[in-house]
């Protein structure tokens, strides 16, 4: 009968400590900290007159850059870096700005958001540049979940972009930001 009754005695305490458990975990997350961020890089890119030309389309020029954007640049982030629970793309946009020469069009372009893992690709075709001119980038193959996922693994990354324009002798910024929703827990 004692052994019963310890037996009986083990169990419910160890319900009651993974009742305990789960609650601590439950009630842990209602600390949970919520907060947009944007994250943002320029590409300012110059043509200059009489730039080489594009040796698949003889008409138009050749452009390239890329920027390096540190995770803890928004001070959101970096307030809560090491408590960072996940990250959920809401946009990535591509604004043009200080356009001149222009107005351009980027006849074929590719842009990348990479980190050391794991790349997000956008492929850009006919897209006249003028100041304000802005392209919401889509999420047609799963681009916003691989930059979610280099956020979540707290990597910096890059924003690269490659192309041709139109005409030379001209020079832009594609002001390109990712916003997020992101959670954190400071407990």
């Amino acid at each position: 009968m004692k052994t019963i009754s310890k037996s009986l005695a083990v169990f419910f305490m160890l319900i009651l400590t993974g009742l305990t458990f789960q609650s601590c975990e439950k009630i842990k997350s209602l600390a949970d900290v919520k907060f947009n961020a944007e994250l943002a890089g320029d590409l300012n890119i110059t043509i200059s007159q009489g730039a080489q030309k594009s040796a698949v389309l003889s008409d138009t020029y050749n452009f390239s850059k890329s920027v390096e954007v540190n995770l803890r640049s928004d001070p959101e982030i970096d307030k809560y870096f090491d408590k960072l629970k996940s990250f959920d793309v809401q946009s990535v946009t591509c604004t043009a700005n200080s356009v001149y020469g222009g107005p351009v069009n980027i006849t074929n372009a590719t842009l990348v958001i990479q980190s050391e893992t794991t790349s997000a690709t956008w492929y850009v075709k006919n897209f006249t540049l003028e100041n304000g001119a802005s392209l919401t980038l889509d999420n047609n193959n799963n681009q916003w979940d691989n930059v979610n996922t280099i956020l979540n693994n707290k990597e910096n990354f890059t924003i690269s972009v490659e192309g041709t324009t139109d005409k030379d002798n001209v020079s832009f910024t594609l002001h390109v930001v990712i916003k997020t929703r992101v959670t954190a827990n400071p407990l």
